[in-house]
Formats: C-alpha cells, sequence, structure tokens
C-alpha cells in the first residue's frame, strides 16, 4: 500500500508524514512537494517533486493508494484572487487526474474559514459563507470533488481550524510567540483581538486526527478537526508560557469555534 502526502515539506506535511511513518512502519510513503526542502529519502520514502502548473505523471497512484492532500499556494495571503482566478484551477486538475486512477482513499484538508457564522459552535451542517477568497477556492474544490468522486474512493474533507506547535511559520501566533518567548512586551503586543476566542488543536492531535480520517475506510465527507472548545487568545499565550503573563480582560467575546461530535464519533470507532 502506497501512503501519499502533498505539500509534504510544508508544516502540516512534516508533522504528518514523520508521524504516520512511526504509526504504519510497514508501508511506503510518497511524499509530493513543490517549495521548502525534503528530507533524506530512504528504503520507506520517495519525494516527487511536482509542479501543478506543469504536466505531471502520477502512475503511482492505484486501487490501493491512500492520498493525502495537504497542498496549496498562496498562504498566508488568504484574500488574494489568485485562489480562485488560477490555483483553483490547478486543483481541480490535479486532483481530477488523482480520481481516475480510483485511489482507496482520498483526504483533503479544508478549512474551517468555509463557515461564515461568528458566536456560534459550528458543526458540519452549519451554513458555508466563505470569509476570504482562500476559503471560497477550497470550498468550491470540495463541492467538484464530490461530483466526480468514483463510488470506489472513500473521501474525506477535514476542515482544520486552528494549529499550533513545533516550527510553525513566522506568520501564524505560534511561530511569532516563538520568536518573542522571551520578551515580554512583544508578547503582550501579539494578541490584536483580545475579544476573540478560538479553536485551536496541538499538530501532533491534528496528526492522530488525519490519521483516523484517512484510515478508516469509510466515506467520512465532511468533517471538522478541532477541539470543541474556545479559548481565548489570551489565555491560550498564558497557557503556552506556562505562567499567567497576559491578564484577561473582563468584556463580551466574539468567539469562532467548532463542534466534535462526529470527529470523536470517527476516532473511538478507530481506536477499537
Amino acid at each position: 500500500m502506497n501512503i501519499i502526502i502533498t505539500g509534504s515539506t510544508g508544516f502540516i506535511g512534516r508533522h504528518l508524514l514523520n508521524y504516520l511513518m512511526s504509526k504504519i512502519p510497514k508501508s511506503k510513503f510518497i511524499a509530493i512537494y513543490n517549495k521548502g526542502l525534503p528530507y533524506k529519502q530512504n528504503s520507506r520514502l520517495k519525494f516527487i517533486k511536482i509542479n501543478l502548473e506543469r504536466n505531471f505523471n502520477i502512475n503511482f497512484i492505484n486501487k490501493e493508494t491512500i492520498v493525502i492532500h495537504l497542498a496549496w499556494d498562496y498562504i498566508p495571503d488568504y484574500n488574494t484572487k489568485d485562489h480562485k482566478t488560477i490555483h483553483l484551477k490547478h486543483q481541480k486538475n490535479f486532483i481530477r487526474k488523482i480520481l481516475k486512477k480510483s485511489p482507496k482513499t482520498l483526504f483533503v484538508m479544508g478549512s474551517c474559514t468555509e463557515y461564515g457564522n461568528l458566536n456560534k459552535k459550528l458543526n458540519e451542517e452549519s451554513d458555508i459563507k466563505p470569509q476570504n477568497n482562500y476559503a471560497e477556492a477550497k470550498n468550491l474544490l470540495r463541492i467538484y470533488i464530490k461530483k466526480i468522486k468514483p463510488i470506489s474512493t472513500n473521501f474525506t474533507w477535514g476542515r482544520l481550524f486552528y494549529v499550533y506547535g513545533k516550527n510553525q511559520p513566522t506568520h501564524t501566533l505560534y511561530g511569532q510567540f516563538l520568536k518573542y518567548k522571551n520578551n515580554k512586551s512583544k508578547i503582550k503586543k501579539l494578541i490584536k483581538n483580545p475579544n476573540l476566542e478560538l479553536d485551536y488543536l496541538n499538530i501532533r492531535t491534528v496528526c492522530k486526527y488525519i490519521h483516523a480520517l484517512a484510515f478508516n475506510n469509510k466515506n467520512n465527507n465532511e468533517v471538522n478537526i478541532c477541539s470543541g472548545k474556545k479559548i481565548s487568545l489570551q489565555n491560550l499565550l498564558n497557557k503556552w508560557l506556562k505562567k499567567k503573563l497576559i491578564h484577561k480582560k473582563k468584556s463580551k467575546y466574539n468567539f469562532f469555534y467548532g463542534s466534535n461530535n462526529k470527529l470523536k464519533l470517527i476516532i473511538n470507532d478507530f481506536a477499537k
């Protein structure tokens, strides 16, 4: 069984590849990348560079292959129209070629920003009102996949909420925290919106959930990848610092978090 991971040199891709290689010791992995530096190849791991804008060969995919598709361009510019006008076209072409091979499973990383509702616990049936061009393009790709997916291919669309972990890019909150964790004044300035609560998971937990969603041999369709809890950004920074540096202000909070009820059922079933 081949396991293919796209976006393998990105933050999530690197963590997931290491996690799965430790959890599934007898399988072989193909790590697809376009940017970044790959790891050293070995007998179980092969790196293949693919540019979605050019012709590429995916003959290494067959009916026993599990594909985990994480790759997406133009991040962190979530508002550029290129997500919809350029990259969506390349994504559709890539997915179409994959699905013609009828892989055993296709897991695609979505985004919580496909939802448009604040101050409500969001489940998989909540309204879809994309918040930016990135989210709109992601949602259009999801709709496209569901139209062309062969019956034999298991499909999961993982709507990831917020994630943190080692080696996260500096444009993220945790990346900024790692950069300034020894500078109290700069740490305190990281919170741009003190009245906001979000739903965060550690990257290792995210990898655990992707493992279950991609390997449970079922059509999971849309699944929130989240904690099911909201936390203020002040308390989150205090948690990372392991001390109370930032004091919570007494004011009304806006929040954006997900229901993980469907996820928990899948995880519990997978663990049996």
